[in-house]
């Protein structure tokens, strides 16, 4: 449910980009993890917003940290995994040159971080038979029958959401979304709006620019209207700033951050009670986890980011390429002979389990035609020292609602 292009991409030095993410692999001490390995490699495709109006260059070096671990701790059956990386400005044309590529490199599969225009993608890598993977993409893109997604669907999501938010006491809900076209509307009108009054919550639109919203004006009206909840949907540094005017305004209900992560370190205690989602754990949450392999994986992945130099990004959105990676890893070591398109593809396609540092998906099963495999979410609420507590301990799924 996270993210939809919500203001124009602009170019930025995409080869500089690249430089910082391909210097992620001499981050143990400078020697290669694969160097050992005699086997022949498996290449991927790795596709990434790594620059542009909205970035997450934190995920492809997380991504390429991820390999490192795989390759470190014997490979694919003892074959090296190597990412092709193509790093995007999150504009479609570069979407398309990014596809070109994959298929001239014959990759046989591609892995998603957080691509926005991934959709522009699609046509090229179908035609080619190459599957993509990852956790979430735009709408579009979930409809595509070679496409696999480790998200809950929106419907499935916002029901959970709605559930947390009736668990915490809040009658009225104000929805802050950016007035980004007819879609953020229609979003409000077909999902929140029905989804809330299933949970005894009346709703209303709060419509902001979607590039400086006056976020500020919008809790104080929100104040004004007695809302004792405010729904969130933005990115990073207006999600940060709507918490930082939620507290100066005074406003006292629940502010439900739908998907930002970046607000906890800038706003410390002021954070405190914020709810947010995620689709893998965080590790800042790790105290809470109840799932003693969740746990495992999580210590994993900050001990293994730690020595790469990246503790910095631990607790951001870099969980998601290193998620991605590998549960990607886990499927392929059980594949037998060569790995082409069809037999990686049909692995992905037909993947039930849980994921790194996630939940338990069924992508054979979907919930729903032209769904995501997954049906549940972790909910996170902030503490005053920066940490976040997994509500429940696990991730929450739709079936868990009565």
């Amino acid at each position: 449910m996270k993210r939809t292009p919500r203001s124009a991409l602009v170019m930025t030095a995409l080869a500089a980009m690249a430089a910082v993410v391909t210097g992620c692999s001499s981050s143990r001490g400078g020697t290669d993890p694969a160097a050992k390995l005699t086997g022949p490699p498996l290449t991927v495709g790795f596709v990434n917003t790594d620059s542009g109006a909205l970035p997450y260059p934190e995920i492809s070096s997380a991504a390429q940290i991820a390999a490192d671990q795989v390759n470190a701790t014997g490979g694919i059956g003892g074959r090296p995994l190597k990412l092709d990386v193509c790093s995007t400005d999150g504009s479609p044309a570069r979407a398309v040159q990014c596809a070109n590529k994959f298929v001239a490199d014959r990759v046989p599969a591609v892995l998603s971080g957080i691509e926005v225009s991934l959709s522009a993608a699609l046509p090229i890598l179908d035609q080619a038979g190459i599957t993509v993977f990852g956790h979430q993409a735009v709408p579009d893109v979930y409809r595509d029958p070679k496409a696999v997604m480790l998200s809950a669907p929106l419907a499935l999501s916002l029901k959970i959401i709605m559930y947390t938010l009736k668990n915490a006491n809040v009658h009225h809900l104000v929805a802050m979304l950016p007035n980004a076209g007819a879609a953020f509307k229609q979003q409000f009108d077909e999902g929140i709006k029905p989804l809330a009054e299933q949970f005894g919550i009346t709703s209303t639109l709060t419509s902001t620019a979607p590039v400086n919203p006056d976020v500020t004006s919008a809790f104080t009206a929100a104040k004004a209207a007695n809302a004792d909840g405010v729904f969130l949907l933005y990115a990073e540094n207006d999600c940060t700033n709507a918490i930082r005017a939620a507290r100066s305004t005074g406003f006292t209900g629940v502010v439900y951050a739908v998907a930002c992560q970046k607000f906890l370190p800038t706003l410390g205690s002021q954070a405190a009670g914020v709810y947010t989602t995620s689709l893998v754990y965080p590790y800042n949450g790790l105290a809470s986890v109840s799932d003693p392999k969740a746990k495992a994986q999580l210590a994993e992945y900050n001990d293994v980011m730690t020595a790469a130099k990246q503790a910095k990004n631990v607790n951001t959105n870099a969980p998601a390429g290193f998620s991605i990676v590998m549960t990607l890893a886990a499927i392929a070591k059980d594949l037998k002979g060569e790995v082409t398109a069809t037999s990686l593809g049909d692995a992905i396609a037909k993947f039930r389990g849980e994921y790194y540092m996630g939940g338990t998906v069924d992508c054979a099963q979907r919930p729903m035609p032209g769904a995501t495999c997954g049906t549940g979410i972790a909910v996170l609420k902030a503490n005053s020292d920066g940490t976040q507590q997994v509500v429940g301990g696990k991730f929450t799924y739709a079936a868990d609602i009565k």
